[in-house]
């Protein structure tokens, strides 16, 4: 029988067992919500957001869906009909420290891309990339076009 202290525990070790994978993240990277929308451009993505864009080139000229994403953790794309859609991605964010993981399997597992103000922020189109396997292993040419389904996002 699992009490809750062990049952924490365990749930702690496998948050540990992540982020050795993705890099550290803040203890709290709470679930956030996403919010769709329809537009398209660097520019419909509000400030302090991470914004996932359904076609290449942030949408290009047309308006399509963006999945705006708060500080914090999305377990599934999914709920928003945005699981394996993501074509190009953007953190509109100016802390120095932000930083996103865009990762391939729901709760935070598979393939992963960091962006952060130092390697990137923009992702106009994202079939080549470099990234990291489930493994830690680091990986280049790494296609991650309509492969996102999980976030964490944090600003500071």
């Amino acid at each position: 029988m699992s009490t809750p202290a062990v049952s924490k525990k365990i749930a702690l070790l496998g948050l540990a067992a992540a982020s050795v994978l993705a890099g550290p993240a803040p203890a709290e990277a709470a679930t956030t919500s996403v919010k769709v929308v329809r537009g398209h451009g660097l520019e419909a993505c509000p400030a302090d957001y991470l914004c996932l864009y359904e076609n290449p080139d942030y949408n290009g000229s047309a308006d399509a869906r963006i999945w705006v994403i708060g500080e914090g953790k999305v377990d599934s794309l999914a709920a928003s009909g945005g699981d394996d859609v993501a074509r190009s991605a953007y953190m509109n964010a100016n802390n120095r420290n932000a930083r996103a993981y865009l990762y391939a399997e729901h709760a935070e597992h598979g393939a992963a891309v960091r962006m952060d103000q130092q390697v990137r922020r923009r992702l106009p189109a994202m079939d080549d990339l470099n990234g990291r396997e489930e493994n830690g292993d680091k990986v280049s040419h790494l296609n991650f076009d309509r492969q996102v389904s999980s976030t964490v996002f944090w600003r500071s």
